[in-house]
């Protein structure tokens, strides 16, 4: 592993709360976003299924970047 890559992963259980507390804000965000395009005229499945990837990604990236439970 790079020291990059190390000093990534966050160190204290507060970062690791803050990241995992911080998901749940960005998927609202991002639903709320979504429900704008969809008044815009968007094609409401293409949202859904915009919204739901970039969920997965960064969900995938946080978990990536934990240490694991303490």
């Amino acid at each position: 592993m790079t020291d990059t890559a190390y000093s990534e992963i966050p160190r204290g259980s507060v970062a690791r709360s803050a990241r995992i507390a911080a998901l749940p804000l960005a998927f609202g965000g991002r639903a709320v976003a979504g429900w704008g395009r969809r008044l815009a005229g968007a094609d409401a499945e293409q949202v859904s299924a915009s919204a739901m990837e970039r969920n997965a990604e960064q969900l995938f990236a946080v978990l990536g970047q934990l240490k694991g439970a303490r």
